[in-house]
């Protein structure tokens, strides 16, 4: 069977293979693309170029700006402002920041210290006003427990208690 010739091309006289077939109309790649809308091959913008132009090298920071941008922190500038301020990057403010001899406290925008982050107080006594309870040792209380274990666990307690004596 002979393979179908592209229509758009025929009805130009020109006799090209159609290799995708649209609804019920054989075409060819460059009519298919540009029935699709997508520009015809090797029409795009060409080899990508990279940027050849050379970046500027890092400045050291001297000891008078690193002394500079710490009392800045001390005195509780942000440390956008302070990067700004001295013509370094935050994260370079930060690490000069924090490799300080002193702990200088963060500080939030507005010049406020910082919220502390991580756990909670291990306080009995926190946010839910929960109060200690003591209890006091009565043999009800050690044969309520003692009733409740299951047999495995009596067994390793026996076992600690003959290891201790």
């Amino acid at each position: 069977m002979a393979e179908p010739l592209c229509r758009p091309c025929k009805e130009q006289q020109q006799d090209v293979v159609a290799h995708r077939i649209v609804g019920k109309t054989p075409m060819c790649d460059a009519h298919f693309r540009s029935a699709m809308g997508m520009l015809p091959l090797g029409a795009g913008p060409g080899p990508v170029k990279k940027k050849t132009e050379e970046r500027p090298m890092a400045k050291r920071i001297d000891g008078a700006t690193r002394v500079a941008i710490r009392t800045d922190a001390a005195e509780g500038m942000n440390l956008n402002n302070i990067a700004k301020k001295h013509g370094v990057a935050w994260g370079t403010a930060r690490d000069i920041v924090a490799s300080a001899d002193t702990k200088i406290p963060r500080v939030e925008r507005g010049g406020k210290p910082a919220a502390r982050r991580g756990r909670p107080p291990k306080s009995a006594f926190g946010k839910g006003g929960v109060e200690l309870v003591t209890l006091t040792v009565t043999a009800e209380l050690c044969d309520g427990i003692w009733a409740t274990l299951p047999l495995e666990k009596k067994v390793a307690l026996l076992n600690r208690l003959a290891e201790a004596n």
